[in-house]
């Protein structure tokens, strides 16, 4: 970062395209499109996916009911619809999920997917979706912002999208402060979204330098604009400081993963009475916890709501979070595009659900202090 700044290079430039590189080798992508968020990276891809494809106003993408709004908010700001989709009991939608929701909605012209790995939890039926999808003609955004590094049959999420996004937001498995990529084996969907994230400008890195525009003489390619665009760049210094945290990325995993292991044992005894879930890992997948979800199976006698017991693990100084935005369709922005009561695990775990920190620098006597909490709760 100092070297970036010493370089006088704070926009975009040579450690943006350095990180963009080694996102996509690290992911298992042909290309990587660095933007400013991961909710800008969902906007651009699906307003590439929407050109690219020539999808109408109006069109229909299956979404999952719970998840964080930014994975679904894209799909209306670019003139598309939403097809509901329940998830499994670890936030994710299924295959068979999949299939109710499409035969529900045969008649709305339907044209993709969203498929979104939650919280460092991959969706484990991804590999079965993109397959039955591609059969169907519809595309895939693969929405993996929670999920750095998390596998599927030995692949990193990410890489089974049409196009793939990801966050490199503060909270994240890394991080670049804000920030976030794109990524697609498609040249023509990397050009589209390289396109959209500077103002719609004209990419052509083989282009003369003066090019024809819709009318009148030739003109300076710089400021070529084909499309309607934003302005969602990643700056060097978000750049540079990507490229230490990627190098840092798997071991700062695995801890993750070492720290998830210290509430297992630390819950056991609930877990074992059925009284709280952990995720599961099933077989051939890799989680990477971005955060540690506990589902209360059974609420605890005093604390019948899920906000009372937010409220008495805060009095113990344990910050916790719901499981993102919930069901959506529980949210002023969503309401009236669908009944949240038709999607009953989204609806269990709107209600049922907190996440607790697994960050690499938690230590095991703060996790004995959360594991010892939540274990009077049930006394």
């Amino acid at each position: 970062m100092l070297r970036a700044l010493r370089e006088k290079r704070l926009s975009q430039g040579k450690y943006v395209k350095a990180f963009e590189r080694l996102w996509a080798e690290y992911v298992g992508r042909k290309f990587a499109i660095g933007v400013n968020s991961g909710s800008s990276a969902n906007l651009l891809a699906l307003a590439a996916m929407k050109e690219y494809y020539g999808w109408k106003d109006g069109d229909t993408i299956l979404v999952p009911a719970l998840t964080f709004a930014t994975a679904v908010m894209p799909v209306f700001q670019v003139g598309l619809k939403s097809a509901w989709v329940d998830v499994d009991a670890n936030g994710n939608i299924t295959f068979d999920n999949v299939l109710a929701g499409f035969r529900r909605h045969q008649g709305s012209r339907i044209k993709g997917i969203v498929v979104v790995h939650s919280l460092g939890v991959p969706c484990m039926d991804i590999v079965k979706i993109r397959r039955w999808a591609k059969a169907k003609g519809l595309a895939l955004l693969e929405d993996a912002c929670e999920s750095h590094g998390a596998e599927v049959k030995g692949k990193r999420v990410g890489a089974f999208g049409t196009v793939s996004t990801t966050s490199f937001y503060v909270a994240h498995n890394m991080t670049t402060g804000e920030g976030g990529m794109i990524a697609t084996d498609d040249p023509k969907l990397d050009q589209l979204c390289r396109s959209l994230r500077e103002f719609g400008r004209r990419i052509d890195p083989k282009s003369r330098r003066y090019v024809h525009l819709a009318s009148g003489p030739a003109y300076d390619i710089r400021y070529a604009f084909d499309r309607l665009g934003y302005n969602l760049r990643m700056t060097d210094i978000e750049a540079s400081l990507g490229l230490v945290q990627l190098s840092r990325l798997e071991k700062m995993n695995n801890q993750r993963r070492r720290i998830v292991s210290w509430y297992r044992k630390g819950l056991s005894s609930l877990i074992a009475r059925r009284l709280i879930a952990l995720p599961d890992e099933s077989a051939g997948t890799r989680n990477t916890y971005y955060t540690l979800l506990i589902t209360f199976l059974a609420m605890p006698p005093a604390l019948p709501t899920i906000e009372k017991i937010a409220l008495a693990l805060e009095a113990e100084l344990i910050e916790t979070r719901p499981f993102m935005g919930g069901n959506l369709l529980r949210q002023k922005a969503f309401a009236g595009l669908g009944r949240p009561e038709h999607f009953p695990m989204a609806e269990f775990l709107h209600r049922r659900c907190l996440f607790f920190g697994c960050h690499p620098m938690i230590t095991r006597r703060q996790v004995g202090h959360v594991c010892a909490t939540i274990r009077r709760l049930y006394r």
